[in-house]
């Protein structure tokens, strides 16, 4: 195409001929570095406008659990409420349908919180509902579907991202990221177009702030002047976990110490429960704002606290414990 160009211009002096080839150059290079992006995503199936959009009565979450080698879902009481009979399951089971698979068998699909099928196995990729809708991902390539498994975005994509706060994410991977990968394991690089509910395209700062959890607005203590702590997370919790000296403790929004430096490893407090993990001579345990253990370290791994109980791993097995150290299901795999 350049060469046409060039030809059908051999007549002009050789110097313009060159300006011109170069200015086409340059736009090619813009157009790739900075593409026109559309002012609105085509869905596929209309979904209902933001406002329109009822987030139904919040059901009770369930928990994962392994038995012989098979996941299934407890309760908050260590009730069995889907039986242990699933594959590739997601740790909570938070709306009406949860990701699951048949034993043995890499395709995924959706249950009901009676542990029936609902959306047969046939994703590559499924995960959990979210605001009414899912990303999945087929041979040929990533989409979103709606509850009633209608496609919203046409699995066609490189990466999807689902809805939060009314903003989806469809993502195609940069030039840069495909030629890294074919001379180094490196990971994907993708440019995101953001749209909400309509498909029309919100602004990329705009959306990533609309897509934000109310966690996300912390405070960060790593902006104050402290230089005697190491490192720092930048959660908002009344106290925050700090580094002194190759030890964990956690201070208080002046960097002061109320939990002196003595773990290992140490994550920050849950907002709900006010508990943290920490790390202590190679085992996890669970503290209170005090300092004090709820849960000695005696446990191989511990996720953090979420909804209220404690996911941990002992013995190559995995339970649960409530805020009190009580186990409410006994580790077992």
């Amino acid at each position: 195409m350049l060469a046409n160009f060039i030809m059908n211009n051999r007549k002009k002096p050789f110097v313009q001929r060159w300006a011109i080839a170069l200015l086409v150059l340059l736009a090619f290079a813009l157009a790739i570095y900075f593409p026109i992006s559309p002012t609105r995503i085509h869905l596929a199936t209309s979904i209902p406008a933001e406002f329109d959009f009822k987030a139904e009565e919040p059901l009770p979450v369930l928990f994962s659990v392994q038995v012989n080698g098979k996941d299934g879902y407890i309760d908050k009481n260590g009730r069995v409420v889907i039986e242990p009979k699933f594959d590739q399951m997601f740790t909570h089971f938070v709306g009406k349908y949860a990701v699951a698979s048949r034993p043995g068998e890499w395709l995924k699909g959706y249950i009901d919180r009676t542990g029936n099928w609902y959306i047969e196995p046939k994703y590559g990729v499924a995960y959990p509902f979210r605001e009414g809708v899912a990303v999945i991902a087929t041979d040929k390539g990533w989409g979103l579907i709606n509850e009633n498994d209608k496609f919203v975005i046409e699995p066609m994509h490189d990466r999807t991202q689902g809805f939060a706060n009314g903003v989806a994410a469809i993502g195609t991977e940069t030039w840069a990221s495909q030629l890294h990968r074919k001379f180094a394991d490196v990971g994907y690089y993708y440019d995101w177009i953001y749209f909400d509910r309509t498909g029309r395209v919100v602004p990329e700062s705009t959306a990533k702030q609309r897509r934000a959890s109310p966690k996300s607005t912390r405070w960060a203590l790593g902006d104050i002047d402290v230089p005697t702590l190491e490192r720092m997370f930048d959660y908002y919790r009344d106290i925050d976990p700090a580094k002194l000296n190759s030890k964990w403790g956690y201070v208080d929004r002046t960097g002061a110490f109320v939990i002196k430096p003595q773990f290992d490893e140490a994550y920050p407090f849950t907002l709900s429960e006010k508990v943290a993990v920490v790390r202590q001579n190679g085992k996890f345990g669970l503290i209170d704002l005090a300092g004090h253990w709820i849960v000695a370290p005696t446990i191989d791994w511990g996720d953090e606290v979420e909804f209220g109980m404690w996911r941990v791993t002992k013995d190559r097995k995995v339970g649960y414990m409530d805020m009190n150290g009580k186990w409410i299901w006994k580790p077992t795999s």
